[in-house]
Formats: C-alpha cells, structure tokens, sequence
C-alpha cells in the first residue's frame, strides 16, 4: 500500500470519527430542543417570553407599553 493511499485512509477514517461525533451530538441537541418545544405547546405569549427573556425584562416592557400612551412615539 502506498503512502498516499494510507494518508487518505486516515484522512478518511478522522472524518468519519468527526461525522460520528458530531452527527451524534447534533441528533441529541435536536432531541432535547423538540422535547422543550413539546412541552410549551401550551404556552401562552407572556409565559414563552418569560421563560425566553426572563421576568425582569418582560416586566420592564410591560411598564413601558403601562407609560408610553397607545398613540404615543
């Protein structure tokens, strides 16, 4: 076997180990991100943007829109 048909069988072998690895490890990501998309189905807009943006943000966006009138700029 020559050198350079050895490197591409290595060459070939780490991608695959790479593809493995990540391919794995995508496939979980995606899994756990259906799995909390599932379990907000549910959700109504104020809690999504709780659970998204946190209370204190929300709560500050709220007591603008409270400020700024409807017609205001």
């Amino acid at each position: 076997m020559t050198a350079r048909r050895l490197l591409a069988r290595a060459v070939l072998a780490l991608v695959a180990v790479h593809v493995s690895v990540a391919g794995s490890a995508a496939v979980v990501r995606s899994l756990r991100q259906l799995s909390q998309a599932a379990r907000s189905l549910d959700e109504d807009p104020p809690a999504a943007r709780r659970r998204v943006f946190g209370a204190p943000y929300v709560e500050a966006v709220e007591e603008i829109r409270r400020t700024i009138p409807a017609d205001g700029a």
